[in-house]
């Protein structure tokens, strides 16, 4: 009886092993999917059905959701996982890195970043899943990614338009100081302009004024101001019959 016991025990030690190696086996294929995989999701996903598949995901493969159930290999491929997970949403979630994994996998001949699951060697007390580790990978890889591309001439849609290629920043900013410097000269032009044309209307009016003041001051040297004063009493009474005709 006892015997048997202790071959059962042992059998059950060597299923455990094979059970262990067998998932190892899988997790380590899991290394070779890409982040769309990961995360289950379409590459063509919206950032909404990225996160609801990451939430769905990570309280399913959260290390303290099973720690209890799990042997201590399998807790390690669990952490794994859940780190995996982490890396693939930093990425995914953000419009700029997802263009940029989005271009890496479409072009596999520069494509520098990987899907790499980080280990228990990068956790840390205050970081325990490793994952402030792999952003920080991720942003070496892809600046590196960054360099290797412009060198080989490969940014022919980095707007997202066929044919425009990416500009370096350098050229960026001289292009707004010159739009700025336009800008300005534009204005300038516009308001010297404006400025003038109503001087010039202002001065012709100034001039008209002078021109109706000197006719009425030689028109009163020369009749007198007894005539003067007649003339005013007659355009006066001509004013007054032309007001009356209009009333009626």
């Amino acid at each position: 009886m006892d015997s048997a016991l202790m071959i059962c025990v042992k059998c059950q030690r060597r299923l455990g092993r094979v059970i262990r190696r067998s998932f190892s086996v899988h997790n380590h294929s899991l290394l070779q999917r890409n982040y769309y995989q990961v995360l289950g999701v379409k590459r063509a996903a919206t950032p909404s059905e990225i996160k609801a598949a990451y939430i769905d995901l990570s309280k399913k493969l959260h290390p303290d959701a099973s720690l209890s159930r799990l042997h201590q290999g399998e807790q390690q491929d669990q952490h794994n996982s859940f780190v995996e997970l982490n890396q693939a949403y930093a990425v995914l979630s953000k419009s700029l890195s997802r263009r940029e994994y989005d271009f890496s996998l479409s072009n596999p001949g520069t494509q520098t970043v990987g899907v790499r699951v980080r280990r228990a060697a990068h956790a840390t007390a205050d970081d325990p899943y490793g994952a402030q580790q792999g952003e920080h990978d991720w942003y070496r890889d892809l600046g590196s990614f960054h360099q290797g591309t412009q060198n080989a001439g490969s940014w022919d849609s980095y707007y997202g338009i066929k044919g425009v290629r990416r500009v370096k920043s350098v050229y960026v900013v001289y292009g707004c100081i010159l739009f700025l410097v336009v800008g300005a000269m534009v204005h300038f032009i516009i308001f010297k302009q404006s400025s003038d044309y109503v001087i010039s209307r202002l001065d012709e009016k100034d001039r008209r004024i002078a021109t109706i003041y000197n006719e009425a001051k030689a028109r009163a040297r020369q009749n007198g101001n007894k005539k003067q004063i007649e003339l005013l009493r007659a355009r006066q009474e001509e004013f007054n019959l032309k007001r009356k005709d209009d009333q009626r």
